[in-house]
């Protein structure tokens, strides 16, 4: 499954319940030129520096966590949301996490939706296999930098995602957080994906377009 499916899924009819984000969005500022430098340590395509931040909040914290290769820093800013469990999960992205052998189906379950190589990974908050501050280290790698970031046409009505940050690896590998004002509520894990993709695939405005 693409990137650009996984988006069109999330701008469907929600069909979850999630948890709301209260306060209105802040406004995207575009960096200065001055601060939109290319690295040019990294031999893949063109990233900005890891001090470039966007002056949004939240999406400044988790652009430091990402590039400062902190994954209890990223635990910290996500997001989860609250869905019902299920013994048996079935169907679409996004389904309902697997109910523990202590839970009973339906018990409410903190998680954040991680889609990962083609299916969606185990995003619980608590007892995820493998543990969730694990998935985070392994989407981090050995080197993530900040490509893109793109703020949403509208909120995504399962998460309330309103911004896409695209980082990638020296190597060239891309991967996407989504962003509503409260955290991170999406991790796209597929590093066969192309960053321009990732980047032009939602639609919105960028706030830091890519440099190439």
């Amino acid at each position: 499954m693409q990137f650009k499916i996984l988006v069109q899924m999330c701008f469907a009819v929600a069909i979850i319940s999630v948890t709301a984000c209260g306060g209105s969005s802040p406004k995207a500022t575009p960096i200065s030129a001055a601060t939109a430098t290319t690295n040019p340590s990294t031999a893949g395509p063109l990233t900005y520096p890891d001090s470039t931040r966007v002056n949004i909040g939240v999406v400044d914290a988790a652009i430091a966590a990402a590039v400062g290769g902190n994954a209890d820093a990223l635990l910290k800013v996500i997001q989860f949301q609250t869905v019902p469990c299920a013994t048996n999960p079935t169907g679409a992205v996004p389904i309902p996490p697997k109910c523990t052998p202590a839970e009973a189906p339906g018990t409410p379950v903190q998680r954040v939706l991680i889609y990962y190589g083609g299916h969606e990974s185990d995003g619980r908050a608590q007892g995820a296999v493998p543990p969730l501050l694990e998935t985070l280290q392994n989407w981090l790698g050995p080197s993530r930098h900040l490509y893109a970031v793109k703020q949403l046409t509208r909120p995504d009505p399962l998460t309330g995602a309103k911004y896409a940050v695209v980082f990638v690896t020296s190597t060239g590998q891309a991967n996407t957080l989504g962003l509503s004002d409260s955290g991170i509520v999406w991790i796209y894990f597929d590093t066969s994906q192309d960053p321009r993709k990732q980047a032009d695939d939602p639609p919105g405005q960028f706030v830091l377009p890519p440099l190439k």
